[in-house]
């Protein structure tokens, strides 16, 4: 049997040894249609094309539906911004199908990528303070590596379990709500 006749039943384990989410897995599971990523300048391109890239090959068999939201509609560019200490001037861009002030009301799964914008207030402000907003509605929220500054810093993560980098730990964990 081959992996994608067999996605459907494992989703929920997919999601679990991935993410760390603990799902429960039945056969009357369905997996969640609408994702959202959240993008900002100098977000870390694995943190966002990695998921993309396994969800997208789940997407062929089930019906899902991505949603890139950023503060504008303008492209954000993962060249580097902050900490860049060698001066370079390369990255790629991604053209947001949304705006954090105008995103699909149906969400159920929001990712938050990490990267050296999360250094930047200017950069993540609106990231945080839309992830707060949503959470309520989400089934699921995963933050990938230092992209758990912006949900501790919009209170989504207050008494729960999270992690980060190791190399991050002590800055993530020294905002006062994580």
């Amino acid at each position: 049997m081959h992996f994608y006749l067999t996605a459907f039943a494992l989703f929920p384990h997919l999601l679990n040894f991935a993410y760390g989410l603990s799902v429960r897995a039945s056969k009357t599971t369905a997996p969640p249609i609408s994702y959202g990523m959240v993008l900002y300048p100098n977000f870390e391109p694995a943190d966002v094309f990695g998921p993309l890239d396994i969800f997208g090959l789940l997407s062929s068999d089930y019906r899902m539906r991505l949603s890139l939201i950023a503060a504008t509609l303008d492209p954000v560019s993962t060249k580097p911004t902050v900490m860049n200490l060698s001066g370079s001037d390369f990255g790629e861009s991604i053209v947001p199908t949304h705006t954090f002030s105008t995103p699909p009301e149906d969400i159920e799964v929001l990712f938050v990528p990490g990267g050296g914008g999360t250094r930047s207030d200017a950069f993540i402000g609106p990231a945080i303070g839309f992830v707060g907003r949503m959470y309520p509605k989400l089934k699921y929220l995963i933050t990938v590596c230092n992209g758990a500054t912006i949900g501790a810093r919009s209170g989504v993560l207050d008494g729960r379990r999270a992690t980060t980098s190791k190399r991050d730990w002590a800055w993530v964990s020294s905002w006062p709500r994580f």
